[in-house]
C-alpha cells in the first residue's frame, strides 16, 4: 500500500526512491477515475478515458510509454504525476493541448513542487501542505504578445499552505506598473496527492 486514510498511520519511501516506484496501469487508471469522479457510467468514463489517452499519445508520460491496448503494463510515480498535473490544469480551464504542452516543456518547475507535495501526503492536512500557485496567468493574450517562458503561464510556484496567504496577497497587488496581471491559479497539490493515493491503495490487489 502507498498510503492510507490522511488520519491513518502511513509511510511513503524517501522522496529520492518515489521517482523508482512503479504501479500497474490498471488501479492507477481507476484511482485517476475515482478523483475525478468519472466512474459512475459511460456518460463519465468514456469523456475522462478520451482524455487520459489523449495525454499518453500527446507523450506527456515520456517516450518511453507505449500507446495501445495491453501496451503500459505499469507507470512510475513521477508519470502519474505528469498525468495528476495536466489533469488538474484541465480542471482549472486551461485546455488538453495547452496543458499538456506546459508539461513537457517545462515540467523541471514542476517537479520540485510534486517531490515536496509528496513527502506531505503522509501528514493530516494542514499548513504544512504543499500548494501549487500558478500567477499571472494570461492565455488569451500570451498567444499573441508571447513573453520569456510558456506563452502566458510566466510564473510556476509552490509554498506551504500557511504561507499562501502571502503569496495570495503579492499577486493581488499586482498593479500596471508590475510586468505581470493580478491572477493566481491554486491547487493544494498535498490533498490532491493524498486522494489519488488512498484511491490506489483501494484498488492494489490485496496479497
Amino acid at each position: 500500500m502507498l498510503a492510507g486514510t490522511a488520519k491513518g498511520v502511513t509511510s511513503l519511501p524517501e522522496s529520492s526512491k518515489l521517482p523508482e516506484l512503479r504501479f500497474n496501469c490498471g488501479p492507477v487508471e481507476v484511482a485517476l477515475a475515482v478523483i475525478y469522479a468519472a466512474t459512475e457510467d459511460d456518460k463519465r468514463r468514456k469523456p475522462f478515458r478520451a482524455r487520459i489517452n489523449y495525454f499518453r499519445r500527446a507523450k506527456v508520460l515520456g517516450d518511453d510509454v507505449e500507446v495501445g491496448k495491453g501496451k503500459q503494463n505499469a507507470y512510475s510515480i513521477v508519470q502519474i504525476e505528469r498525468w495528476l498535473a495536466c489533469l488538474e490544469l484541465t480542471e482549472l480551464g486551461l485546455s488538453p493541448t495547452t496543458a499538456g504542452e506546459l508539461i513537457t516543456g517545462h515540467w523541471d518547475l514542476f517537479e520540485p513542487i510534486f517531490r515536496d507535495a509528496q513527502a506531505s501526503v503522509v501528514r493530516d492536512p494542514g499548513p504544512d501542505d504543499i500548494v501549487l500557485c500558478i500567477g499571472g496567468v494570461h492565455l488569451m493574450s500570451g498567444s499573441w504578445a508571447p513573453k520569456s517562458g510558456f506563452p502566458g503561464v510566466p510564473s510556476i510556484q509552490g509554498c506551504t499552505l500557511r504561507k499562501l496567504p502571502d503569496r495570495v496577497m503579492a499577486w493581488m497587488w499586482m498593479t500596471a506598473n508590475d510586468p505581470e496581471a493580478p491572477r493566481l491559479l491554486i491547487v493544494n497539490l498535498s490533498e490532491r496527492l493524498r486522494q489519488f493515493h488512498n484511491a490506489l491503495s483501494n484498488h492494489i490487489p490485496k496479497t
